[in-house]
């Protein structure tokens, strides 16, 4: 007789067990970020994540507590990397995942730094499935140059957690960072000089410039003429090249110009300056 009370207790135990409820979060998910991103410059994008939860019972908590963590993407180097290959070289952007506009707290490392929130229902009997958006960010905070033009990809796994170290579930968010061609006149050019004596031997001068480029990317160098006349004296000009490929660093070109011999001009004093403006146009 005294084992029956054992007897209805386990089974009453066992009873509770399975009249235990939990609300459930399977679904995270992300939309990514994309960047048009400048070289040499900090840049930073906003994006979120969406984490769904469910409750089915009125015994179910009406509020759930979980986080969110990020990988270091596919072609992780101490950090996230987007790539983008040209002729079977591989060029990367660096950037790193935040949890602030600001761009220094981490939302990344494999789960290291992970970004909390939660879900809560109105009452015992709401039973309607909640999603929420967190805001996260994508940032370049190091200056970069040097990349070639193009689209640079990556994507980044997003595991999300309830309790403990148990993944409920995971998702990816999309990286696309474009890195648009650019030129730039790094160094315009000087004055090209001419000291010239009448009747005399030919003169030359010269003057440098330099240009700033995207890797890879081809640009032509041009005068927008390559002679002219200044008091009743010809000269001639020319570029030390009149087209290159970019290497995301200033690259120094040479205007070089020529005074024939034997010009009398037109100067009727002891001494005369003039001068005549050319420009130097880079196309890409």
């Amino acid at each position: 007789m005294k084992l029956k009370p054992v007897v209805v207790a386990a089974a009453l135990a066992l009873g509770a067990v399975s009249a235990q409820a939990a609300v459930s979060c399977t679904s995270v998910t992300s939309p990514g970020f994309t960047m048009n991103y400048i070289a040499g410059t900090r840049m930073s994008t906003q994006t979120y994540f969406t984490v769904t939860c469910t409750r089915t019972a009125s015994g179910d908590p009406t509020f759930i507590d979980y986080t969110v963590a990020a990988d270091n993407g596919l072609y992780n180097s101490g950090g996230n990397r987007a790539r983008e290959t040209i002729s079977g070289t591989n060029y990367h952007v660096s950037y790193d995942t935040f949890a602030n506009s600001g761009c220094t707290t981490s939302f990344a490392s494999g789960g290291a730094a992970r970004i909390a929130d939660t879900i809560t229902w109105s009452s015992s009997t709401d039973f309607t499935a909640r999603s929420k958006d967190t805001a996260f960010w994508g940032c370049v905070n190091t200056t970069q140059t040097g990349m070639p033009a193009g689209q640079y990809d990556d994507t980044i796994t997003l595991s999300l957690r309830t309790t403990g170290t148990t993944v409920r579930d995971t998702g990816t968010a999309a990286a696309r960072i474009y890195a648009p061609s650019a030129c730039s006149l790094t160094t315009p050019p000087g004055n090209v000089v001419f000291n010239y004596t009448a009747f005399g031997s030919a003169s030359a001068a010269n003057t440098t410039f330099r240009v700033t480029c995207t890797t890879l990317m081809p640009y032509t160098l041009s005068l927008d003429s390559p002679s002219g006349t200044v008091v009743g004296l010809d000269y001639a000009l020319g570029l030390s090249a009149s087209n290159a490929a970019g290497t995301g660093a200033a690259q120094t070109y040479t205007i070089s110009g020529t005074m024939a011999a034997g010009q009398s001009g037109v100067c009727t004093g002891s001494s005369c300056t003039a001068s005549n403006p050319h420009t130097v146009t880079v196309g890409y």
